[in-house]
């Protein structure tokens, strides 16, 4: 009876496998992605004129800075040293950028860092 139940399983499972491979094979039965509406373009004048965008540019500025090193609580309440921040901190999502200087979507490649160490937004 255990032998003949081993078999009944092997059989089972080589059945199954088959059917997995059979059916992730054949590519009219894979899952379709859901495809969205539109596409636009945000490196073309044509994309950015469609979602009514601007690119906007702004060099930033490092600098160094006091501060403290991690304290006990794993807050900046340690011994005082120094470090580097940067200037501006565009991440909040309040953030003003209209004073930054206006970008044609075409010249995003273009080379807008000066220097070895360059960081901008």
């Amino acid at each position: 009876m255990h032998r003949s139940q081993t078999a009944s399983s092997a059989a089972l499972l080589l059945a199954i496998v088959t059917d997995v491979a059979a059916f992730t094979s054949r590519a009219d039965h894979a899952p379709r992605a859901v495809l969205p509406d539109a596409v636009f373009d945000l490196r073309t004048a044509q994309g950015v004129t469609r979602v009514k965008a601007r690119w906007r540019y702004s060099d930033t500025h490092i600098h160094e800075i006091d501060h403290r090193s991690v304290g006990s609580d794993l807050k900046a309440t340690g011994p005082k040293n120094r470090t580097y921040d940067f200037t501006p901190d565009a991440r909040a999502t309040d953030f003003d950028d209209s004073k930054w200087e206006v970008i044609p979507a075409d010249s995003l490649e273009k080379r807008r860092g000066n220097g070895r160490l360059s960081f901008n937004w």
